[in-house]
């Protein structure tokens, strides 16, 4: 069972007419973000209430689909835990604002002295980061994918330093010799950015720190995918 939220646009409006979902909101063009966002609550109750008493079918076998727009609207929020998120890949770039958005928003909630930080650490920038990983990244000497992982922190710290937080890149291994060492004070009451399968995360935690993994929470699985 799929669901479809987007902010019109042509290329998109075709696609889902061929894909021919079982639930679509379609917001006009002219619509802002905030708009959206004042809106969801009542665009989102009628799919809840189909999704819960669709026959045969439970909420976790619902895959709602939503563009960047909404994403940015707080769709995020608005959905309940058993139905998949994705983000229609047409428009990822918007994932990446918004999941940079909260990351800085959970820094700032630390309360830290110096001001709010964010650690990017560089070699732990996850591969499927798909603004700027594909396939030709896995050439046999690895120049391609040194080149996206280079591209993929800068992006990250561009959006980060949006938000008015400070923002350092280091190594896994200077963090975590640093971490193993009983921590950095400096380090204390920031956030670290690095992928979810490392090991590295559960060090971050043991210091009683937060961590964020490197790509969003939601991602497309070709659906809509232009």
């Amino acid at each position: 069972m799929r669901a479809v939220l987007y902010r019109h646009n042509p290329t998109l409006a075709e696609l889902v007419k061929k894909a021919n979902p079982d639930f679509v909101h379609e917001f006009p063009a002219g619509m802002s973000v905030k708009d959206i966002q004042q809106e969801l609550r009542t665009v989102v109750k009628p799919l809840i209430e189909l999704a819960c008493h669709s026959e045969g079918a439970s909420p976790k076998e619902w895959s709602v689909h939503v563009d960047g727009t909404v994403m940015a609207a707080g769709i995020y929020d608005r959905i309940w835990a058993p139905c998949n998120l994705h983000l229609i890949r047409q428009d990822n770039a918007g994932a990446y604002d918004w999941y940079a958005a909260q990351v800085t928003e959970a820094a700032k909630k630390l309360e830290r002295s110096q001001g709010p930080m964010v650690i990017v650490v560089q070699d732990r920038i996850a591969d499927h980061n798909s603004e700027t990983f594909t396939p030709s990244c896995n050439d046999e000497d690895g120049i391609g994918r040194m080149d996206a992982e280079h591209v993929t922190v800068h992006k990250w710290v561009e959006r980060l330093r949006k938000h008015e937080v400070a923002v350092q890149v280091f190594s896994a291994r200077w963090l975590q010799t640093r971490l193993e060492n009983g921590g950095y004070y400096e380090l204390r009451k920031t956030v670290v950015v690095c992928d979810h399968h490392n090991g590295l995360q559960d060090l971050i935690e043991q210091q009683g720190r937060m961590w964020f993994n490197a790509y969003t929470p939601c991602s497309d699985d070709d659906f809509l995918a232009t």
